[in-house]
């Protein structure tokens, strides 16, 4: 008798052992900082968003991205401090 099915190594059920990842939950200093829903159709705010600053897209050349990624963390606040010092007043 021919063998029609070969079960297959690559299909094993995974571990029960795994635990589910965690959710990431902003950190909300007093309990009236947390957002209520008290409409349905409300939209909320993005509790991760930092106030007073909004992202863009900026074209900047290889070699000075490299100094500034060299220079360690924090490079893009040390961009944005350069960018306010040399913004118009």
């Amino acid at each position: 008798m021919a063998i029609l099915f070969k079960p297959s190594i690559h299909h094993k059920t995974p571990p029960t052992s795994v635990a589910p990842p965690k959710a990431v939950i902003p950190a909300f200093k007093k309990a009236e900082d947390i957002p209520v829903q008290k409409n349905p159709t409300q939209k909320i705010a993005n509790p991760f968003k930092t106030k007073g600053k909004t992202r863009i897209t900026i074209w900047i050349d290889d070699e000075t991205l490299a100094k500034f990624r060299a220079s360690g963390r924090g490079w893009q606040t040390r961009i944005a401090e350069l960018l306010r010092q040399a913004a118009p007043r």
